[in-house]
């Protein structure tokens, strides 16, 4: 399952690179981390493996506990930068949709600044009526 998670991670940043919604710095900077952050998962469990089968009974219980809680840490370290990556995601998404906002407000005031007519057709047939003394 880990390793399931692993493979679509990693490629879900070349996928939505690919569709133009993250841009190459942001999906480089997310695939190094979390490279790193599967990187430091493998090795505490490749700690935790070496702990139970390399140290003396009295010492493995303590040594796998604390490798345990490694690995448990790493794991939170994952998930965390999985989560920053949904978001930098998200925040993508966002900031596209703001700009095809943008284009249809300017759109929309184009259209409605050729409905104006021009500034001095508006005063040719105005009269203005004022005081005698004024």
């Amino acid at each position: 399952m880990a390793s399931r998670r692993r493979k679509a991670t990693s490629t879900a940043p070349n996928g939505l690179f690919a569709e133009g919604i993250i841009a190459t710095e942001r999906r480089d900077q997310t695939q190094v981390a979390v490279d790193q952050a599967a990187a430091r998962y493998a090795s505490a469990r490749e700690g935790v493996e070496q702990a139970k089968l390399a140290t003396p009974p009295h010492r493995s219980e303590k040594m796998v506990e604390l490798q345990s809680r490694r690995v448990t840490t790493l794991r939170a370290e994952v998930k965390e930068t999985e989560a920053a990556y949904q978001l930098a995601i998200a925040n993508a998404g966002i900031e596209d949709l703001k700009r095809e906002r943008i284009k249809l407000l300017e759109a929309k005031l184009k259209r409605k600044r050729r409905k104006l007519p021009p500034p001095g057709c508006v005063w040719k047939n105005t009269i203005i009526h004022s005081p005698i003394d004024g």
